[in-house]
């Protein structure tokens, strides 16, 4: 028999089992009257009417559901992310609802209106396209110069956050891992005398002196074998007249004032290239508002990935290796990343190196976790963790929190729990499963940066789906998540 005969069948047993519940207690009623049945029989149909009520309306409601309400909450989903992923506008309906001779007008009608928006945003992505070619190329050649200048260029907001740096900065702090965008310029350079700098650039500002006036000053770095620096610092100023921020002009001091061996040390060095050296969207945060109420797509965040000698860190198991990426404004930052191997310091049992492919060998002459972690430290600072079943992560580093010295207590961003939040028809709420959704090829799969990489990419997905459900801020991100979590913990009670 074929579905659709299947479903013609259900329909006329629920019409058939209706007639009987509704026409039941009038042939009762006739048959004890006229005699046919006695008296004794009447329990008998009493339980029998009940019984056809109770099946009946469950055989009724499990059809509704299953082919109705189902198929329409799948569908609620679908249209919900349509309107609010430029991505992925185009609906695929869900095959029941396709099955189902009671939704196919519904069906078609918003297939049809997905596909017309689809064309839309095309239309629109390609006009937005042509009218930005030449903004493109004219950013593209400010850029070229800026990069290749000699002197390094560092352009903050004023809570300090990095807007644009240059290959030549780069290189004045290539041994600290805090360089990067969105990351705070104060763990680069003393903080007193930064403030203290664009304090008295305000002050000339404020007072009726040129806001255009420039301040030269020395400044200390906080690590690297050169102590100090000479900047140049002026302010960066809206069409408004309002400050935004300010450009740092770096150099090192005369040859003179250094010896053979700290020039030697300082030559700025061939780093490779990166693509993200400026975001200018980060002059738009808010200096003032607290991390719980940021915006989504505002937030810096550090996905986290790990992987271990086997699932029970409680038990003994530990970390291999550290893997991290960056979301600056709801874009990943290419070409910075964290990717570190960890000697846990014991052997690592087959079953887990037939998953990651990590053996004794290979994590034999890496350092311990107290060294790496103090890396990772100082690359996911100042920013939100992320990450795909977090709590196994977090509880790894829980762990060792005592030993290491590092406590990782930042607000977190489950994309296992924001995928129950966004799609809780879904029975599938794992990371392949997820990238299979959003369209998402995960070459490095079982690899901790891979891993890390893929979920990077789907949070990205997913910040403006969220929208689409009322949820705007980190906080309410994070109480959506808490909810669901509390949900899924007392059904699992059961």
């Amino acid at each position: 028999m074929s579905f659709g005969h299947f479903l013609s069948s259900g329909r006329r047993v629920i019409r058939a089992v209706t007639a009987v519940i509704l026409l039941g207690p009038l042939v009762s009623a006739l048959l004890l009257y006229s005699g046919l049945a006695p008296l004794s029989a009447w329990p008998w149909l009493l339980f029998g009417q009940a019984f056809l009520i109770i099946s009946g309306a469950a055989l009724a409601g499990w059809w509704i559901n299953t082919f109705v309400f189902r198929p329409l909450r799948q569908l609620a989903e679908q249209v919900t992310h349509a309107a609010n992923s430029e991505s992925h506008p185009a609906i695929e309906f869900p095959s029941d609802a396709r099955r189902s001779s009671s939704l196919t007008g519904v069906s078609q009608a918003v297939f049809d209106i997905s596909q017309a928006l689809a064309r839309s945003r095309i239309e629109t992505h390609k006009a937005m396209t042509l009218s930005a070619q030449e903004a493109t190329r004219l950013s593209a050649r400010l850029e070229a110069i800026i990069r290749d200048l000699a002197d390094g260029i560092v352009l903050c907001n004023l809570s300090h956050k990095i807007v644009l740096f240059n290959k030549s900065a780069q290189s004045l702090f290539e041994e600290n891992i805090s360089l990067g965008l969105g990351r705070s310029l104060t763990h680069l350079i003393d903080e007193r005398e930064l403030h203290e700098a664009l304090a008295e650039l305000q002050r000339r500002k404020a007072g009726g002196t040129d806001a255009r006036s420039i301040m030269e000053f020395s400044c200390k770095r906080r690590s690297g074998g050169l102590d100090r620096l000479n900047a140049r610092m002026s302010l960066v100023l809206a069409d408004n007249g309002e400050c935004e921020g300010y450009v740092l002009i770096l150099k090192m001091p005369s040859p003179e004032s250094l010896s053979t061996e700290t020039l030697r040390l300082h030559e700025v060095s061939d780093i490779a290239p990166r693509p993200e050296f400026y975001d200018f969207g980060l002059f738009k945060n808010p200096s003032g508002s607290s991390l719980l109420e940021q915006g989504l797509e505002s937030l810096t965040i550090t996905v986290l990935d790990l992987e271990t000698t086997g699932l029970k860190p409680s038990q003994g198991d530990e970390i291999v290796q550290i893997a991290g990426v960056r979301i600056v404004n709801g874009q990943l930052v290419s070409g910075e990343y964290f990717d570190r191997m960890v000697n846990p310091g014991r052997a690592i049992p087959a079953a887990a190196t037939r998953i990651h492919g990590i053996t004794d060998e290979m994590v034999s002459q890496h350092p311990p976790i107290q060294v790496v972690l103090a890396d990772f430290s100082a690359f996911a600072q100042d920013s939100v963790i992320g990450g795909h079943n977090a709590a196994f992560d977090m509880k790894c580093l829980a762990v060792i929190e005592q030993r290491t010295g590092f406590r990782f207590d930042r607000p977190v961003l489950d994309t296992l729990l924001l995928s129950m939040l966004l799609q809780p028809t879904q029975m599938d709420h794992s990371l392949d499963a997820l990238c299979r959704r959003f369209e998402i090829t995960n070459a490095g799969r079982h690899t901790a940066l891979g891993d890390a990489r893929a979920t990077a990419e789907v949070l990205i997905k997913m910040l403006p789906l969220l929208k689409g459900l009322g949820i705007n801020s980190l906080g309410e991100a994070i109480t959506a998540c808490a909810r669901i979590y509390d949900v899924r913990s007392l059904q699992s009670q059961f």
